[in-house]
């Protein structure tokens, strides 16, 4: 199957942590962090706190949620110093933002 011009196996769709609620789910950001998590491994990034009157800054969203595919091809919810790698990239943060809001 392929998602957002990623190829991926039927397994993988299926071994991928299920997320329950009302948060918009983003499938995939393909831009490389300068931080050391890849995060063209991540994927299902969900992010909350998002003010459209905070535009163009968007200063209190954060990633709430997201899954990190290992070299084995399964998925693993991040863990808490990942996630606060992850919402340090500014840029990161900024580019979910914008899949959420578009």
């Amino acid at each position: 199957m392929k998602l957002n011009n990623i190829l991926f196996t039927e397994k993988e769709i299926a071994n991928a942590p299920k997320r329950k609620g009302n948060k918009m789910k983003i499938t995939k950001i393909t831009k490389e962090s300068t931080m050391g998590l890849d995060t063209k491994r991540v994927f299902d990034v969900e992010v909350e706190d998002v003010n459209t009157n905070d535009y163009p800054d968007f200063s209190d969203a954060y990633i709430s949620y997201a899954v990190y595919k290992e070299d084995d091809g399964s998925f693993r919810e991040l863990t808490g110093s990942e996630y606060d790698e992850l919402n340090d990239d500014g840029d990161f943060v900024y580019d979910a933002v914008e899949n959420y809001l578009y």
